[in-house]
């Protein structure tokens, strides 16, 4: 499901350029680079370098030489300042730029010609201009431009749309080289910055979505980047050019930006807090297992024959009949019948290179009617490894109905000196249904890696840790409590035919 989540800042859209502020009668600056402040009445120099100037009241001229950056206008001391908003243009060389608070419009001061609307900045020639907010009315006239400007740079603006997160605390920051901006927020997804760039330069530019005021990395732009050799240029990112995996603090595997979006402490690794138990049992809804059932009624003599039939006592029969070829193929069957209780199982396997497969089929009936089919293969890797592939699915029909499928992927590991394997690494997952009520409905995925100490059950969490997989443990009704603990053999699968 696609959500589009509104960013919210507290902070509004910052001016294009750094300003000069102005704190009492003290005018101070960024270190960026080699200050003058002059009167902007005279133009004499009244402080050169540093990071302040410590003035009378008056309207005074600020202007950065290592850029060309000029900022006209600033009052101190309640003086009579310059036309309203004088201070909000800015020339550097031959590039006027403005903040983005409004529509703008710049016109030759001579013939009023238009040179440039809408945007945040105008390359224009050398000359005198008019600048007009359109959308407050504001007028900036006179604005000079020598074109005397660091040629050797560019102006280049960045329209950034992030991924989608919802926050109060977020920050976009640009690195590119020894170039360094934080991004202004537009509204929505979307931010904007510009800055001056070397010209014509590649380096790798680097753009950081942060949370919590820049405390958390949530996701990243990387790419390189060549200026052009023209005044200005702009560049668009898009949110999927953003990377969110970079970052896992926690190293849980989930990133920092979807744990915050699912509400969980991307500083917390929530899993390794879950309870650990000793094992999860395999197949303990469908009460069958290939292992069980069919490979231990078959020895490994080829072909193979066995027929049984007994009546232990009135009222209850014992069926079994098993036919094997040389080759290992051949259909096994027996019947259980005691009064209204019965049990019918009937399995076809089947050899081929380095596998053997099961299709089995288990029905009985007590109270209720219970039915399992169940489609397995056991496949040679090497010497001491197997793949174990199953798919199940059962019912049990009565006062209540029940079905499931289970779906099985593992590996599995000889043990010395035995025919079996133990379950070290993979997937199971089962989907139970039922008209028991809304806990009976659920789907659950128990996976491990080769390299993990346990196998996980469940997801985010809700969930545990089993520190083994027993493949089958039996039910036996009432008469012994619902389920009996797994007998030794029932924690593993049969691996190890003579038919490889």
């Amino acid at each position: 499901m696609n959500k589009i989540l509104t960013v919210l800042l507290l902070s509004s859209s910052l001016p294009l350029l750094a300003q000069p502020t102005v704190n009492g009668n003290v005018i101070s600056w960024s270190g960026d680079g080699w200050y003058e402040v002059q009167n902007a009445g005279d133009y004499t120099t009244v402080c050169s370098g540093g990071t302040s100037c410590e003035v009378g009241p008056g309207i005074y001229k600020v202007i950065n030489h290592s850029t060309g950056e000029k900022f006209r206008g600033i009052e101190v001391g309640g003086a009579n300042p310059e036309p309203p908003g004088v201070s909000s243009v800015s020339v550097n060389g031959n590039v006027i730029s403005w903040p983005d608070d409004g529509w703008y419009q710049v016109q030759n001061a001579s013939d009023y010609t238009s040179i440039c609307e809408g945007g945040l900045t105008c390359v224009v020639e050398p000359g005198v201009y008019n600048v007009t907010n359109h959308s407050t009315g504001e007028k900036f006239k006179g604005i000079e431009v020598s074109g005397n400007g660091d040629q050797s740079k560019i102006l280049v603006s960045f329209d950034i749309t992030v991924p989608a997160y919802q926050s109060n605390a977020l920050r976009l920051e640009l690195e590119w080289g020894d170039v360094t901006l934080t991004a202004a927020w537009v509204g929505d997804e979307f931010w904007s910055a510009s800055g001056e760039f070397p010209a014509s330069t590649q380096d790798l530019l680097s753009v950081t979505f942060y949370d919590r005021n820049g405390d958390i990395e949530l996701a990243r732009f990387n790419q390189p980047f060549t200026t052009g050799a023209n005044a200005a240029e702009s560049l668009r990112i898009a949110a999927e050019q953003f990377d969110a995996d970079l970052f896992d603090t926690d190293e849980d595997g989930a990133s920092n930006l979807n744990e915050l979006i699912a509400g969980t402490d991307p500083l917390v690794d929530e899993i390794s807090l879950l309870p650990i138990f000793d094992a999860f049992n395999h197949s303990q809804w469908s009460r069958m297992s290939v292992s069980r059932h069919f490979e231990s009624h078959i020895s490994g003599e080829r072909p193979f024959i066995d027929t049984l039939s007994l009546t232990p006592r009135e009222g209850h029969t014992i069926y079994r009949d098993a036919i094997i070829d040389e080759k290992g193929n051949g259909t096994p069957t027996y019947n259980i019948w005691a009064g209204s209780i019965s049990l019918n199982i009937t399995g076809t396997r089947t050899v081929s290179e380095g596998a053997v497969s099961w299709e089995g089929v288990r029905r009985a009936r007590d109270d209720y009617s219970h039915r399992v089919v169940v489609n397995n293969t056991v496949t040679y890797i090497d010497a001491n490894t197997r793949a174990f592939v199953e798919e199940v699915e059962g019912s049990n029909t009565g006062t209540y109905s029940d079905t499931w499928e289970t779906s099985s992927n593992l590996i599995g590991r000889l043990i010395e000196g035995t025919s079996l394997c133990e379950p070290i690494a993979g997937t199971v997952t089962t989907t139970n249904r039922s008209n028991r009520g809304d806990s009976d409905n659920y789907t659950v995925t128990i996976s491990k890696g080769v390299e993990d100490q346990y196998w996980r059950v469940g997801s985010g969490t809700n969930g545990y840790f089993a520190r083994d997989l027993n493949m089958l443990r039996s039910y036996c009704g009432t008469t012994c409590g619902t389920y009996t603990e797994p007998e030794p053999d029932d924690k593993y699968f049969t691996c190890d035919f003579v038919d490889y």
